[in-house]
């Protein structure tokens, strides 16, 4: 059978939880004034395994006997699961469950692993715990303190059919599951030591005074990196307006350019016209100036006209026939200058401005 020991200062919430695993009230709970309900180990064996209910070790009157009642829980023998259970105030553990925490890791060599569940939290608060990983939830809860075991967390909501009521119980699916999930672990009797509540009260203090100077330079942090933060997103705001003028005034030079190309290529396109036809209207003249000279002829030179306008004839097919290839040449040749004007204007405009990120000596980037 597995020993499930459940330890946490007075007021937690332990034994009420307990209650809740097993489905029916085996422990008592509920408001105690000016001390903790439970002042003995209670323990109930049901088929799911022997529950240990534990008192709390800040309560001053009865702090010794804890302390023994505790060690005796751990001296059982056999399979343990063991949940800590502690309470959040303003965002941080309270000193008084952390050293709790503490000794009670410090008096077995065996503990391996921890089960921490935060209880009567907030809505906000649970969301915030659940929204922080693992290792940052520790480093921020336990890091002034050495923690040597695997720590796994439960968030638990406030309860209004619970709170401040005696002997209640109610149907909580993620302590269920969260309990089945624990790791077990072997306790020896042997390895368990006293647990030392000696200084207690001074080791208290001086957790708290531990955690707010943590919790200061946390805040002082968490102040450099807003500003840091605000530093980067107005760098930010300052490089996009510089990306977006570029690439203004490259969408204008782009423009302008392709503005001029269309413009050189409309003039050359209307010289080769003019070219064209004042070389057609030269040619028309020259053979009416000939034609003229062959009509003059007399009679007698019938057949030596009729020789010249056959060479005349043979020659205007041959210039016809260079000047269809000129223009045939002269048409290809625009075209390519076309396809290789519009290529360059269209990889113009897909250039984009290229943005280079460096690390800046504050921790921030800077944007290039």
């Amino acid at each position: 059978m597995v020993n499930y020991l459940f330890i946490g200062n007075p007021g937690t919430g332990k034994s009420t939880l307990i209650n809740c695993i097993i489905g029916e009230v085996m422990f008592k709970s509920g408001v105690s004034i000016g001390s903790g309900l439970t002042y003995q180990m209670d323990v109930a064996k049901t088929s799911k395994g022997t529950f240990y209910d534990t008192p709390g070790l800040d309560d001053v009157k009865i702090r010794e006997k804890a302390a023994q009642e505790i060690k005796k829980a751990l001296q059982q023998e056999g399979e343990y699961k063991i949940f800590f259970v502690g309470l959040i105030d303003s965002g941080r553990l309270r000193s008084m469950d952390v050293n709790c925490l503490k000794v009670i890791l410090d008096c077995c060599e065996d503990i391996k692993e921890c089960n921490i569940i935060f209880n009567k939290l907030t809505n906000p608060v649970k969301r915030k715990l659940e929204a922080t990983p693992s290792d940052k939830l520790e480093e921020d809860l336990f890091s002034y303190i050495n923690v040597r075991c695997k720590l796994q967390y439960l968030m638990l909501s406030r309860i209004d059919d619970l709170d401040d009521l005696d002997n209640q119980r109610a149907n909580i699916p993620d302590l269920d599951s969260f309990v089945q999930r624990a790791q077990g672990m072997i306790i020896h009797s042997k390895n368990v030591k006293d647990i030392q509540t000696m200084n207690w009260e001074e080791d208290v203090k001086k957790l708290e005074t531990v955690i707010k100077d943590l919790q200061v330079k946390m805040d002082e942090e968490r102040k450099a990196m807003e500003q840091q933060r605000q530093e980067d997103k107005v760098a930010m705001a300052q490089e996009r307006e510089r990306i977006d003028k570029q690439r203004e005034q490259d969408r204008i030079a782009t423009e302008k350019e392709r503005a001029a190309v269309e413009e050189r290529y409309r003039k050359d396109r209307e010289a080769q016209s003019q070219q064209h036809e004042m070389s057609m209207k030269a040619m028309e003249e020259q053979r009416n100036r000939e034609m003229q000279a062959i009509n003059a002829q007399n009679e007698e030179g019938r057949r030596e006209r009729e020789r010249i306008q056959e060479r005349y004839q043979t020659e205007m097919n041959r210039q016809s026939e260079e000047s269809r290839r000129l223009m045939q040449e002269m048409q290809n040749q625009n075209q390519k200058q076309q396809q290789l004007l519009q290529s360059q204007l269209q990889a113009s405009m897909n250039r984009e401005p290229q943005v280079i990120y460096q690390p800046a000596p504050s921790g921030g980037c800077n944007i290039q």
